[in-house]
């Protein structure tokens, strides 16, 4: 099962199904990332090196697991 996290830079695509964008235990996530720091003449190997990638993983992570967590609290029978 492949990602479907496209990662877009100021409503300009840059790359679709970007697995760098989250752990792949998390593959099940589906949606857009738009990145206004990412500048628009970034190329894809640029990008697959890119510090900005490894903080916007961490972050994206760290999101997903916090509304994953205050979903469980709001309903603990799902």
């Amino acid at each position: 099962m492949d990602t479907e996290l496209h990662l877009y830079s100021k409503r300009v695509l840059i790359r679709e199904k970007c697995a760098e964008l989250l752990p792949k235990w998390l593959r099940f996530v589906k949606g857009i990332v738009d990145c206004d720091s990412l500048p628009l003449n970034v190329s894809r190997e640029t990008a697959q090196d890119s510090q900005l990638l490894n903080k916007l993983n961490d972050l994206l992570t760290k999101r997903v697991l916090r509304l994953l967590k205050e979903e469980a609290e709001k309903d603990p029978s799902r």
